[in-house]
């Protein structure tokens, strides 16, 4: 405070949380927003009076202010409820920003363009009018947005539409070679893409309930849910990868998507029949040894093949399930959109391993 690192025309921002002593710290608030001097012991530290300061409260989940009771000085400020609001979104004009690679096939997704033409980091970028109106008629106006969850939708699509516009297998002009009865091929993918983005943020809660405990009892348990997802390779960048629990429960669109994948293009060499499609079937990871269950995690995980059988990558005993696989892969998602993530569990949930 002595020496603050602030320019002429930057503000203060303290974001205030939960404390174990909430007395302390509302002295502390008098000290620094009135008198502008803080007492530690014999040091002293003063503020500039004319240093802007803005206090941020952290709101309850049921989104009632607890801190203003526990902090009666606060109570003395004019009080702004922060909002989210899709018109303060800044929008980067860097082609290659999350936020423009989303908005780009989104916009082509709107004018049903994505079958007619390839979409790079290339292309010019949209204006920020456009973009914000595109995230919140797809995303924003959907979930009861707040900028965090918008960030990891943006993120998590964002990762999965790069890997989209890189991959041979789903680019217009090698999927003139597919023969399938619905041949909108990169329209189906990318909806299925942002269908489970959208999933994958958003917490599945009841919205609307005051009290917490019966909003905690609303959530979808684990157990509950397919937990379907439909992302890229790793080990294979070019084509998706379809995990879920139960296989009879997988919509009718991915079926096509993973069937288009699995069965041979349109060639003298391996005609595509009717016939094939009628007997392809789902797998099902319930049924799946250990062994095969590994070599999908590797395809999801790793980015490296193993040469040959002398060779191959030998791991730590460690029973995987398909529960386990779904888990990881979440994980993997997550990670590869840079979003933090935060195991939680009872002992022997599988947390470490």
């Amino acid at each position: 405070l002595q020496n603050p690192p602030l320019e002429p025309d930057e503000y203060l921002h303290l974001l205030v949380g939960k404390v174990t002593n909430p007395s302390e710290l509302d002295i502390f608030l008098f000290e620094l927003l009135t008198l502008r001097l803080i007492f530690a012991g014999p040091e002293v530290a003063c503020l500039s009076r004319s240093q802007r300061i803005f206090v941020e409260l952290e709101s309850t989940v049921d989104g009632r202010y607890s801190l203003t009771k526990e902090l009666p000085f606060t109570a003395h400020f004019n009080q702004h409820h922060l909002k989210f609001d899709i018109e303060r979104l800044a929008v980067s004009a860097e082609a290659k920003d999350p936020v423009q690679i989303v908005c780009r096939y989104l916009n082509a997704l709107s004018n049903a363009t994505l079958e007619v033409g390839d979409i790079s980091t290339d292309d010019p970028s949209l204006p920020e009018a456009e973009c914000r109106k595109l995230l919140w008629d797809n995303f924003a106006n959907t979930t009861g947005p707040s900028f965090r969850l918008l960030d990891t939708f943006v993120r998590v699509f964002a990762d999965q539409l790069q890997h989209l516009s890189d991959s041979p297998f789903f680019q217009v002009a090698q999927l003139e070679f597919i023969s399938s009865p619905n041949r909108n091929i990169r329209t189906i993918l990318v909806r299925a893409l942002l269908g489970v983005s959208r999933d994958f943020t958003v917490r599945s809660i009841a919205n609307g309930n005051d009290d917490y405990i019966a909003r905690m009892n609303t959530m979808t348990k684990w157990s509950d849910s397919n937990h379907l997802l439909v992302f890229f390779q790793s080990q294979n960048p070019g084509c998706i990868c379809a995990l879920y629990r139960n296989p009879s429960t997988v919509p009718d669109n991915i079926r096509m998507l993973v069937q288009t994948q699995s069965l041979p293009g349109k060639t003298n060499e391996s005609p595509f029949s009717a016939y094939q499609a009628m007997l392809f079937q789902m797998e099902d990871y319930n049924m799946m040894p250990m062994s095969k269950l590994l070599e999908k995690l590797e395809e999801v995980a790793r980015r490296t093949h193993d040469v040959d059988e002398q060779n191959k990558k030998v791991y730590p005993p460690y029973a995987l399930s398909t529960d386990n696989l779904l888990k990881m892969a979440l994980i993997l998602l997550r990670t590869r959109a840079k979003i933090p993530v935060v195991l939680c569990g009872e002992a022997g949930c599988g947390k470490v391993k």
